[in-house]
This record gives C-alpha cells, sequence and structure tokens, in this order.
C-alpha cells in the first residue's frame, strides 16, 4: 500500500517527468472507476504535483492562446483547476506512449507535441479516488516528511485526545495524528526503537516533567496550527501559479520559451534528498523535542521523521516509481527493511485486523485469542531468473515435445468427457430397459390373468351345456318310459 514516503516520490517522479512538456484536450477517465469525469478541455496545459501525507494533488494551468495581445501592466489571468487523489491499495503514477496504455490506467493526460504520451493514474484494485479543485482532508494531521516542525507541536498538544488510550502500534497507524505512516513503516519504527507494539501509546510518547505547561500554552493555539497547514498549502498553490503566469509572458507566439530568458514554464526544479533533510529536518523541531518531550519519545517522533527520509532517498535513485518495487536486480529496499516480513520476526493482527511485524515481547494490551499470521513465501531472484532460464532452453530445444503433450492433454480430457458422456447414455438406456421390461412383465401378467379368467369362464359354460344334455336325456328317457307303458 502506498504510504507517505511513496506519494512523495509519486510528486517529485511526475515533476520530473512534466519538466518541459505540455498537456491537451480533454482528461480520459476509464468508465470502469467509479470517481467522477474531470471538467477539463483546454489546447495547451501544464502539471505540476504537490504530496501531503497520503494524499497527492494535480496542479493543472491552461497556458494562454495569445500572449502578443497583452495590454503592459496587465495580469493575465490564467485558468486552472487542480485533482486531489488517494491512491488506496495499489495506486501510482505511469509514463507511457499514448498508444501503450496499461491495464488499469484509469485517469489519462496525453501530451500536446509528438510523440504522444500519456501520463496514467493506475490502480488495478480501484481502490484510489479523485476529486476536482478539493483541498486537503481536514481529518489528515501534518505530513510527517514535509511538515516535521509542525508535526511535533501537533501531537504535543493532542496528547490528552482518548486515541492514544491505544496500543502504539495502532496509534501510529491513526492519520489524523500521523499522515504518511503505514504498516511497513510502523514496524521499521517501533523495532528500532525496542518498544513492544501493544504498549500503550500515552506511555511511549510522554512529556517531561516541565512538559505540563504546553497545555495551557496550546489551548490558544492549537487552532493556529490548523491554519499554518492551510496557509502553507494555499501558499504553495499561489507561487506555483505565480510562476506560471510569469512564464506565460516570456513565452512567443510559437508556445517555446526563449533559452536566454529565465523561463520556469512547465520547468520543475529537481529537489536533491540532502537539501530536502535541511529544509525538512528544522533546529525548530530537534528544540522542541529537546525540551517538551521524554527521550523514548523524542526517538519514536525522530524516526516517524527520518524512516520515510530513508525510502525517499531509496527512490530517488530509481527513474520511475514502480521500477523501486519491480526491479528484481536490484534488492537494495528489500535489504534495508530490518522487521517487516523478515524471517525470525513475530507478527500478530492487532484489534483493526492489521498485521504487525517485532520481535521480543508484543505488550501488556494484545488482543485476546489472536494468532501469529503465516507470511506468503516469496520467491527469491535467483530462483526466478534459474526458472526464466529453464523455460527458454525448453522453447528452443522441446517447443515441439510441449506442443505434443499439450495435444496428448486435451485429446485426454477430450476422451474423459466423451467417456463421461457414454457412461450416462448407457446409464439412461439402462434405465430405459428397465422399464421395458417391467412393463412387458406387467402386460404379461395381465394377458395371464384374463386367459385364466376366461378358461374358467369356458369351463362353466361347458358344465352349463353337460348338465343341460344330462337333463334333456332324462326327459327323452322318461317319456320313452311312458310312451312303453
Amino acid at each position: 500500500m502506498p504510504e507517505g514516503p511513496e506519494l512523495y516520490l509519486s510528486a517529485l517522479f511526475i515533476n520530473r517527468i512534466c519538466e518541459n512538456l505540455s498537456f491537451s484536450g480533454k482528461i480520459r477517465r476509464n468508465p470502469v472507476h467509479k470517481s467522477a469525469d474531470i471538467v477539463w478541455d483546454e489546447p495547451e496545459y501544464t502539471i505540476r504535483a504537490q504530496s501531503r501525507g497520503k494524499e497527492l494533488k494535480l496542479n493543472l494551468f491552461a497556458a494562454p492562446q495569445d500572449v502578443t495581445s497583452n495590454k503592459a501592466g496587465k495580469q493575465l489571468e490564467l485558468k486552472s483547476t487542480s485533482i486531489h487523489f488517494t491512491f488506496g491499495m495499489s495506486g501510482k503514477f505511469e509514463f507511457t506512449p499514448a498508444n501503450e496504455l496499461l491495464k488499469h490506467s484509469h485517469l489519462t493526460f496525453f501530451t500536446k507535441n509528438e510523440p504522444k504520451m500519456a501520463l496514467s493514474f493506475v490502480d488495478y484494485r480501484r481502490f484510489g479516488r479523485w476529486f476536482q479543485d478539493s483541498s486537503w482532508s481536514a481529518d489528515r494531521g501534518p505530513c510527517i516528511i514535509q511538515e516535521y516542525d509542525v508535526f511535533v507541536k501537533y501531537i504535543a498538544d493532542n496528547l490528552h485526545n482518548v486515541a492514544f488510550n491505544k496500543p502504539i502500534c495502532e496509534v501510529l497507524l491513526n492519520q489524523k495524528f500521523f499522515n504518511g505512516i503505514g504498516n511497513y513503516l510502523r514496524a521499521e519504527i517501533l523495532y528500532r526503537c525496542e518498544i513492544p507494539p501493544f504498549q500503550q501509546a500515552k506511555s511511549v510518547l510522554k512529556l517531561q516533567e516541565n512538559g505540563t505547561e504546553i497545555k495551557q500554552e496550546y489551548k490558544d493555539t492549537g487552532v493556529t496550527i490548523k491554519k499554518e497547514l492551510e496557509e502553507m498549502s494555499v501558499k504553495q498553490q499561489n507561487t506555483s501559479g505565480q510562476d506560471t503566469q510569469k512564464a506565460s509572458k516570456r513565452k512567443g507566439q510559437n508556445g517555446k520559451c526563449d533559452e536566454s530568458s529565465d523561463c520556469k514554464y512547465l520547468k520543475v526544479e529537481k529537489v536533491e534528498v540532502e537539501e530536502t533533510k535541511g529544509m525538512m529536518n528544522g533546529d525548530a523541531a530537534e528544540s522542541f523535542l529537546a525540551t517538551h518531550f521524554d527521550s523514548k519519545a523524542q526517538q519514536v517522533l525522530q524516526l516517524c521523521h527520518k524512516v520515510p527520509l530513508e525510502v525517499v532517498e531509496l527512490g530517488s535513485k530509481k527513474d520511475s516509481l514502480s521500477e523501486m518495487y519491480s526491479d528484481e536486480s536490484d534488492s537494495s529496499y528489500r535489504n534495508w527493511l530490518q522487521c517487516y516480513y523478515q524471517p525470525g520476526m513475530k507478527n500478530l493482527a492487532d484489534h483493526n485486523k492489521r498485521t504487525i511485524w517485532f520481535s521480543g515481547p508484543p505488550g501488556p494490551m494484545v488482543p485476546k485469542e489472536q494468532k501469529s499470521r503465516k507470511p506468503k513465501t516469496k520467491k527469491s531472484s535467483s530462483d526466478s531468473n534459474a526458472k526464466k532460464e529453464k523455460t527458454r532452453d525448453d522453447e528452443d530445444t522441446g517447443g515441439a515435445e510441449k506442443k505434443e503433450g499439450r495435444l496428448t492433454r486435451r485429446q485426454l480430457s477430450s476422451s474423459s468427457k466423451l467417456g463421461k458422456k457414454s457412461s450416462k447414455a448407457q446409464k439412461v438406456s439402462a434405465k430405459k430397459k428397465e422399464k421395458s421390461s417391467e412393463t412387458a412383465r406387467q402386460k404379461a401378467a395381465k394377458k395371464s390373468t384374463v386367459g385364466a379368467q376366461s378358461n374358467s369362464n369356458l369351463t362353466l359354460v361347458e358344465n352349463k351345456k353337460q348338465k343341460q344334455s344330462k337333463d334333456g336325456s332324462r326327459i327323452t328317457r322318461s317319456s320313452l318310459k311312458g310312451k312303453v307303458k
């Protein structure tokens, strides 16, 4: 699942790809996706990306049609819109040729110039969503990567919240306070701190004895932190829009920037990781941690910022975000993991049915009757490479044999089907024979009964006739006797 570092890398990747590129036309939405269409159809526009925790926003700025007609001293008003993304379980951005779109591309932006290319939001599980002209989510806290100083103050201000009564492993996934922390990040953070995952969060994130003054201090300023976050996002959008407006004045009618001018239209300065460390890891945050939090709490909150930056450093060396996980030849990410899915580590399902990886005792707040989940065995890259080589050899040498084998299997399957059909037909015919034999028996029985009855009737008739003949003979004899007398 994409976490804070992955979305930050996605923003860097998009800005790097969209440098010196113009996009044009409608934004194509895959009809199978539930998110709404994007109302935008400009002949030329640019794209800039920014991330905040587990959210990413694309800012689209339309280019003016006729720059020369603009009067001097009049500021250009450019049309713009923004698209707010959540990545879900499998969201990512890919840059491909326009005629080679990936199967699960759900929102696609097409370049203006040839060769036609496409920037696509790809999500094969379709849990990701997008919203047009939407601001950052109000139910998410400061970004652990880009708003580190605001993040530590926000945690100090909310330690009285009932959410911190839960185990530390579950609180770290609460995006209201730890915006950008995910499952593998929490496992690595707690493992390095040697903290049981099911220990209460309040007992881990403790303030110093003089830290009770923070509550009174932030009672009046708790709202100002949220205002600072809103102002930061608005400021980022305004600065990017101003850069685009300034650059559009310097553009010629052909739509190309003059190389001699300091044109920033379409240009995104590549931010090196070393610079981001200096920018994000401010002295204000470190001094605040040292003066207000316990030593163990300092370590946890520092790692909430440091561990994601390590992932950013790993991913920034790749040409695309997908290479960080799909490149089998480079095992830097797998080697970086110390706890998550590592052999010898324990795992349990928390109260939210999410698997937590750890070592040592689980802690006092472990769920009752929980069993460890068996991890799925992942094949090593050497095994997969050997398998590929073997299949290639088989294709070169014994391809015909395989085809014959497949044909024989098909024939066997067809013969088995025919055998099943014949057995069914035999059963049906046997049943028919049984029925016909039964009917013949019944008919024969009926005939026999009828014949017996007819025979009995015939015997009765014959008996009657015999009696009648006897009686007649008696009469004739008596009459003869009378005549003789």
